[in-house]
């Protein structure tokens, strides 16, 4: 999330008003309230195996509940 406080400070000026207001009101409960560890891990691997989830996860050297948090898609 490095680049909502840039995004959150541009939205204070932007000229759409109403939508501006609700987007900085998404941007600050995105900053207020961070991802998890197991939620930036979750995303490191998926960007490791280039989002190939169903080939890659089950050849990963893990716990077999590792793989199926893995393959839980939210």
């Amino acid at each position: 999330y490095d680049c909502l406080n840039s995004t959150r400070s541009m939205t204070r000026f932007h000229p759409m008003g109403a939508v501006g207001k609700k987007l900085l009101q998404i941007l600050s409960s995105m900053t207020e309230s961070p991802r998890s560890l197991s939620d930036i891990s979750r995303v490191a691997i998926y960007k490791s195996i280039d989002r190939q989830l169903a080939l890659k996860v089950p050849l990963l050297p893990i716990p077999n509940l590792m793989k199926k948090y893995l393959l839980e898609v939210q």
